[in-house]
C-alpha cells in the first residue's frame, strides 16, 4: 500500500512535509549551525527536536534530501507494527503481540499524518515510544540495567524526535505502564520496586534533559509568548461536516471498531483499567473544542495544541486492546475476523492517504517556474532584501525557500518566530493571508512599511492581493518567465506576478545570525543521534541474547 506513495513526491501534496525538508535542508548546509536566516528574518532551529531532520540530512548529503525523507518514513512504516508486537508481547503475551502487530493496518490516521499532515516526527515519535515503553515494562519486570539503559536511550531518543509526543505521549503512557505492572505484580517486593521505580524515573528525567539541552535552553531563555493560531481542531468541529470527516472519521478510520473493545477491557482483564484509562484519555482530549475538557486539564498550553495528535495517538494504541480481544476466538472465528477487518481497513487507510490528493488544491507550479522565481530573487542584488510570496500555496512558498538562497519574512514554523510583530500575528503565514482571520489587515501593516521589514520584492499567484499592493504603493512588474520589458497584454506565460517597491532607499539586510553558547552547537549536532545509536545497539544486543537463550533450550540434553 505504501510502495507507490513513497515512490512519487507525496510530500508536496501535504501540510508540513515540505517543512521538514526545509529544516533538514538546514542541516544538510551546515550540521553545527544554530540559526536559520531564510525565515521569519531568522529563527533557532534549536525551537524543533533534530533527529528526524538530521537523519533525513545524512541521507541527503550522499543522495537527496526527497531520498531521505522516503527512507526515514519507509522505515517508520515498517517498524511500527515491530514496536506494537514490541510492548503488547511485553504486557500481554506472544499470542496477543502477534495478532496486535497485525492490527496496526487499521488505523488509518496513522497514513493521513504522513500523507496528508506531513507529520513524520509524530509518526517516528509514537514508533520510538512504543519501543520505550516495552523496554520500561521489561525492566519493571526483570529488573535488569540493560533493560533500564535501553528505556533511557529510547526515551533520549523520543524526545530528540518530537517534544511534543514525549511530553504527551510517553510521559503519562509510562505511569500507565507503571500502574500497569505494578497491579500485574511484576517485581520481587516493595523494596524491589521502589528502587525500580526510582531508578526509571531518574533515567527518564536524565535521559529528557541531556538529549536535547540546547531545546531546554531556547525554551526557557529564548522563547516568548505567540498569539493563538487559528486551528480547527480548537473548534466544535465534530458540528462540520468538513473537519468531522478529517479529524475524526479519517483519523480512526476502521480502528473505530476499537474503540468499544477499549472501554471494555477491563472486563477481559481488570488488570488492564491503567491502560484504558489512557486511551480514554486520548480520546477525550482528541475531541478538542467539542467539549472543554481539554482546555481545563492543559490551561496554558491550550491555544498551542493541534488536538488531532492525540487521537492519533489513541487510534496507533487501540491494535492493543482489540489484539488481546482476537485471543478468546480460536481456529476458523479469528481467521474470518482478521480477513473481515484487515481487507477493510487497507482500503480505508488508502483512502486516508489519498485524501490530500482529492482535494482540490491549486495545480502546482510547473519546473521552469520554479527555477524562474529562484533566478529572479538570486539575480543582481535581489537578494539584498526580503521578499514575500502572496498566495503561491503552502508546498510551493516552502519548496522555493529551500531552494533559493534569499530571505523573507514569512514562515511555515510559528513557534520560532522572534520578531514582535510576527509573535503578536495571528495568521499562519503571509503567503495564505486571505485564510486567516485578521490575516489581510496583518498583512497592509507590512505593506504599508516596507522599510521597517527590508522588504522589497512580491511574488504573486492570487490576484485578490493585487488591490492591497497598489493600495500600499508597491508597483507591478512582469510575470515570471518574461522580462522588464513586458507591457499589460503582452503573452503571459506563468500565473506569478513579480511586485517591487519602487522607493531606491529601502535600507539592505544586514548580517542578524545570532551565535548560541558554545556547547550547545555540538550537543546539538551529536546527542540526538547518539541516543539513536545507543537505542539500536541495545536493543540489537538484547534481541542476539534472547536468541541465544532460545537455540540454547532448544537443545537436546547430553547422554551421562
Amino acid at each position: 500500500m505504501n510502495i507507490f506513495p513513497t515512490a512519487t513526491d507525496f510530500w508536496r501534496y501535504t501540510y508540513d512535509g515540505e517543512t521538514h525538508l526545509f529544516f533538514a535542508d538546514h542541516y544538510r548546509r551546515g550540521w553545527w549551525d544554530a540559526w536559520e536566516e531564510k525565515w521569519h528574518q531568522g529563527f533557532w532551529v534549536y525551537s524543533y527536536p533534530p533527529l528526524v531532520h538530521q537523519l533525513i540530512a545524512l541521507v541527503g548529503r550522499v543522495s537527496s534530501l526527497e531520498a531521505g525523507y522516503r527512507l526515514v518514513q519507509s522505515v517508520a512504516l515498517v517498524l511500527y507494527p515491530v514496536a506494537a508486537w514490541s510492548l503488547s508481547r511485553e504486557i500481554q503475551g506472544v499470542e496477543a503481540a502477534g495478532l496486535t502487530s497485525l492490527l496496526t493496518l487499521a488505523p488509518a490516521g496513522v497514513y493521513l499524518a504522513l500523507y496528508s499532515f506531513g507529520q513524520l516526527p509524530t509518526v517516528v515519535g509514537i514508533v520510538i515510544m512504543l519501543f520505550a515503553l516495552a523496554a520500561l515494562a521489561r525492566y519493571l519486570r526483570e529488573g535488569r540495567p540493560e533493560h533500564l539503559l535501553g528505556w533511557g536511550l529510547f526515551a533520549g531518543t523520543l524526545f530528540s524526535a518530537h517534544h511534543l509526543t514525549a511530553a504527551f505521549g510517553l510521559l503519562p503512557a509510562a505511569v500507565c505502564v507503571v500502574l500497569h505492572s505494578v497491579g500485574m505484580k511484576n517485581g520481587s517486593g516493595r523494596s524491589s520496586w521502589i528502587s525500580r521505580l526510582t531508578l526509571a524515573g531518574l533515567t527518564l528525567a536524565a535521559s529528557a534533559v541531556l538529549a536535547i539541552i540546547p531545546f531546554w535552553w531556547w525554551a526557557l531563555t529564548q522563547r516568548e509568548a505567540l498569539a493563538e493560531i487559528p486551528h480547527p481542531t480548537r473548534l466544535q468541529f465534530l458540528l462540520i461536516p468538513e473537519f468531522r470527516d478529517l479529524f475524526f472519521l479519517r483519523e480512526y478510520g476502521l480502528s473505530l471498531l476499537f474503540l468499544p473493545l477499549v472501554l471494555l477491557w477491563p472486563i477481559r482483564n481488570r488488570k488492564r483499567w491503567s491502560l484504558t484509562a489512557l486511551l480514554v484519555a486520548w480520546m477525550v482530549l482528541g475531541l478538542g473544542g467539542n467539549t472543554t475538557i481539554p482546555k481545563q486539564i492543559l490551561g496554558g498550553f491550550w491555544t498551542y495544541m493541534i488536538y488531532d495528535r492525540f487521537t492519533l495517538l489513541a487510534a496507533a494504541f487501540s491494535p492493543l486492546a482489540a489484539g488481546e480481544w482476537l485471543t478468546a476466538l480460536h481456529g476458523r472465528v479469528r481467521q474470518m475476523a482478521l480477513v473481515a477487518l484487515l481487507i477493510p481497513a487497507v482500503m480505508v487507510s488508502a483512502s486516508a492517504a489519498a485524501y490530500t490528493r482529492s482535494r482540490d488544491l491549486l495545480p502546482p507550479l510547473k519546473e521552469w517556474e520554479q527555477i524562474e522565481m529562484r533566478r529572479f530573487l538570486e539575480a543582481e542584488n535581489h537578494s539584498d532584501w526580503y521578499y514575500i510570496t502572496l498566495g503561491l500555496g503552502d508546498n510551493e512558498f516552502q519548496h522555493l525557500s529551500r531552494m533559493t538562497s534569499a530571505r523573507t519574512i514569512d514562515g511555515y514554523y510559528t513557534t520560532a518566530r522572534i520578531r514582535k510583530e510576527l509573535r503578536e500575528g495571528r495568521a499562519g503565514s503571509f503567503d495564505g493571508s486571505l485564510h486567516f482571520p485578521d490575516g489581510l489587515a496583518e498583512l497592509k501593516t507590512v505593506l504599508a512599511r516596507p522599510a521597517e521589514w527590508n522588504l522589497k520584492w512580491a511574488l504573486v499567484r492570487d490576484p485578490r492581493y493585487e488591490p492591497l499592493l497598489k493600495e500600499s504603493g508597491w508597483t507591478r512588474g512582469y510575470p515570471i518567465g518574461s522580462d522588464s520589458s513586458w507591457e499589460p497584454g503582452e503573452a503571459v506565460y506563468s500565473t506569478v506576478m513579480i511586485w517591487y517597491v519602487p522607493d531606491p532607499s529601502i535600507p539592505v539586510l544586514r548580517d542578524n545570525t545570532l551565535v548560541p553558547p558554545a556547547p550547545l552547537p555540538v550537543l546539538w549536532g551529536i546527542m540526538p543521534l547518539a541516543f539513536l545509536v545507543g537505542a539500536v545497539y541495545v536493543s540489537a544486543r538484547g534481541l542476539r541474547q534472547a536468541r541465544r537463550v532460545e537455540r540454547s533450550e532448544s537443545l537436546p540434553l547430553e547422554s551421562a
